[in-house]
């Protein structure tokens, strides 16, 4: 069995849970926020291998940049079984996109 309570490594410019939406959204879109969330399956090492859409913010191109930003940027820890055995896990994170600077 997996230990929970995985920790979040280089982020790089995800260490807040809300980011700017892309400027062409932004134009073409009312709503100030949005909300995607991700299903990230990690390898052994704790880089994500794998990123699946839960609950989509209402728009392809928010949900598609979250996922490339979640596989390009997030490492977390890697997760030990009770052998003390490296293994796979699945982190459920939420990204708020605004249009406004995140306060």
């Amino acid at each position: 069995m997996a230990r929970s309570g995985s920790i979040i490594l280089g982020l790089a410019g995800l260490a807040a849970t809300a980011l700017l939406a892309p400027p062409a959204f932004a134009q073409d879109h009312a709503s100030a926020t949005r909300q995607t969330v991700v299903r990230l399956t990690t390898d052994r090492s704790g880089r994500p291998r794998q990123c699946d859409v839960i609950e989509t913010s209402g728009s392809a191109q928010l949900d598609a940049t979250t996922c490339d930003l979640m596989m390009q940027r997030m490492r977390f820890r890697p997760v030990r079984d009770a052998q003390g055995v490296r293994v796979e896990q699945v982190i459920v994170r939420t990204v708020d996109w605004t249009q406004d600077s995140p306060k």
